[in-house]
């Protein structure tokens, strides 16, 4: 691959060889114009075969480096089943850039529970890539039911099918200090009966929903806190 600002290629001239179809080539001038062409070789005994040049191209190079810039809004968001998108802001030097003139903006692996990416593309005058993450968690909980039980309580909460299992936590004070748990590894099992509890005692009550996927375990967002009096 050849670069140079001279069409002829006749000035000064940055060669590149790569084994891949793509190759980003680096440290040249801002907002100037340049000429490309490429070529492909052959070695066959030790001996190079080169192929004729490409028709040539030019392209002017990005006055700013967005990768300078900040990006602003992404969040963590709840699983919904559908594409998760962001709204961000993209700002370059105190200056609001625009989506679609200045930038754009891709998104992968942004449906299912786990880690997708945003991808901030220049655009015009800005050239560069910036590449962020945020994290999907299962859908927040819901519990549907609460009902006392002798020394203990019964709870009915929403089935995920997207989640692998659920956790239940509970305790005598609304902070859930000293808090204790009941793991459910199944996602098919969407209620409990939690026993061996004190009689005739307040608790206080909720669930999440995890995922785990891979080496990594995704927590939900706690449902809302129920309280339930023991029998």
């Amino acid at each position: 691959v050849q670069v140079s600002t001279d069409k002829k290629f006749k000035k000064k001239v940055t060669t590149k060889t790569t084994k891949s179809t793509s190759l980003t080539i680096k440290k040249l001038k801002s907002n100037k114009k340049y000429y490309v062409r490429v070529r492909s070789y052959t070695i066959v005994s030790g001996k190079r075969y080169n192929g004729a040049w490409s028709d040539t191209k030019s392209v002017t190079t990005a006055k700013y480096d967005i990768a300078k810039a900040k990006v602003a809004g992404i969040k963590n968001k709840s699983f919904t089943g559908k594409n998760i998108t962001q709204s961000i802001t993209v700002t370059y030097s105190g200056k609001t850039l625009k989506n679609g003139s200045d930038y754009i903006v891709k998104y992968s692996a942004n449906k299912n529970i786990g880690t997708a990416k945003v991808t901030v593309t220049g655009k015009g005058s800005y050239g560069g890539v910036i590449t962020k993450s945020f994290v999907i968690t299962p859908a927040r909980q819901t519990i549907q039911k609460l009902i006392p039980v002798k020394k203990g309580f019964y709870i009915d909460y929403a089935q995920k099918g997207s989640a692998t299992g659920y956790v239940i936590s509970y305790a005598e004070n609304i902070s859930f200090s000293d808090a204790k748990t009941v793991k459910v590894t199944s996602n098919k099992t969407d209620k409990k009966t939690v026993t061996d509890l004190k009689s005739q005692k307040t608790y206080f009550v909720r669930v999440r929903s995890y995922t785990a996927t891979g080496d990594k375990t995704y927590f939900g967002q706690w449902s809302d806190i129920a309280k339930v009096y023991t029998k």
